[in-house]
């Protein structure tokens, strides 16, 4: 946001520095603020996504506190190296004495290929860090980072000890550039580290993914450590708009983190445009502002979260189809347990195709260009025979 001076002639140059510093603080959106702390997380104010009296959707946010890599542009201070990073130091203690939640980017792999341990190097300053003499390096072994209900693949545990390794080193390059949640482990100053500055102590530093991915659930889903009982807690409902972090793409699918909860979106539902991959439309690092809530499930030992980062209303082109019309449209998903085609219309409307609906028996493949005869026709949807163009 651009920042403006306003002085007149007639007030003194104090007056003159005085609006200028409050108008500074006003007017930019990214000052920096007090970290949230556990007791100050949204449940116990006014829950940001309590249900609307008028009948739409909650919206949620990642809540945490943020790397000032993430949340603000850098400027720069008069503050010493020394001084920058002993503020820092500060601050993690302060932020691990509150249990606190933090967000980082993901900027490398540790791999220690004797051991066979792999780990993610995460960036984090601190939001109130203006330079990078803030930044610390954020270390969390793969145990810590990848959840307990973690499926590397179906057949991992009879796998050798290798053999498992090197499948955690994989998966883990894939959430490079990622946003990521963790809580602090250890933070510590060791004079060791730098070797033409042995007076200097460096701040050693080492994460907690699983822990904050926990907490996370805790609030949106479980609800069992919550601090106050005279508001209600958050309820999470089909319908619902959440921001996703994007921390991993595959062709078919990206794997996204939004409410402590690490799930899937697929090619369909990730966008209504001509790609074949999802690498052609996001990346890790990304954010969904607005992903909609398809399902929830939760059990005692796992959320599952379905999501959308499609629109579903239906748009105002279906009150003009009519039954026997032809509509032109490109395939775009095929679900083989229902053997039924996802059909997206060239007016904007989904159509669905079961295969045995396909003239002449054809199998569609995705982005194939059809043209759908409509039978039915519902709220939001309509449904019809198909011929391949």
């Amino acid at each position: 946001m651009p920042r403006t001076k306003k002085a007149t002639e007639n007030k003194s140059s104090e007056e003159a520095k005085t609006k200028s510093r409050r108008s500074k603080k006003a007017d930019n959106p990214k000052t920096a603020v007090e970290p949230v702390v556990a007791a100050d997380l949204p449940d116990e104010k006014e829950p940001k996504g309590s249900e609307k009296e008028n009948g739409e959707p909650s919206k949620y946010k990642n809540i945490g506190s943020f790397s000032a890599s993430i949340e603000n542009e850098f400027a720069y201070t008069n503050l010493s190296e020394a001084e920058e990073e002993s503020r820092t130091y500060r601050y993690l203690k302060k932020c691990q004495k509150n249990g606190e939640i933090l967000v980082g980017s993901m900027y490398g792999v540790v791999d220690d290929p004797k051991e066979m341990r792999v780990g993610a190097a995460i960036s984090f300053e601190p939001e109130s860090s203006k330079t990078h003499y803030g930044m610390v390096e954020v270390a969390i072994p793969d145990n810590l980072f990848f959840e307990p209900a973690m499926k590397f693949t179906k057949d991992y545990e009879i796998r050798s000890e290798e053999e498992r390794y090197r499948i955690r080193k994989y998966i883990m390059l894939q959430y490079m550039g990622a946003k990521i949640h963790f809580c602090l482990n250890s933070i510590k100053r060791e004079k060791e580290i730098d070797p033409n500055n042995p007076n200097r102590p460096v701040t050693v530093v080492t994460g907690d993914r699983v822990q904050a991915m926990e907490k996370l659930r805790d609030k949106y889903f479980y609800h069992r450590n919550r601090k106050r009982g005279d508001l209600a807690p958050i309820t999470i409902k089909p319908g619902d708009l959440v921001e996703a972090f994007v921390v991993a793409v595959n062709d078919q699918f990206v794997t996204v983190v939004a409410l402590g909860v690490e799930t899937r979106i697929y090619l369909h539902d990730l966008t209504k445009e001509n790609i074949t991959s999802c690498a052609q439309y996001t990346y890790a690092g990304d954010v969904l502002p607005e992903c909609r809530v398809l399902s929830v499930e939760v059990k005692d030992d796992r959320v599952r979260l379905r999501l959308t980062n499609n629109k579903l209303e239906a748009p105002k082109m279906i009150l003009f189809m009519k039954r026997g019309n032809y509509y032109r449209g490109r395939v775009t998903w095929f679900n083989p347990e229902k053997n039924l085609y996802t059909v997206y219309l060239d007016n904007g409307v989904t159509a669905f195709v079961y295969k045995s609906n396909v003239q002449g028996y054809r199998e569609l493949s995705i982005n194939d260009i059809v043209s759908v005869c409509v039978t039915s026709i519902f709220e939001e949807t309509v449904g019809g025979n198909a011929i391949k163009l």
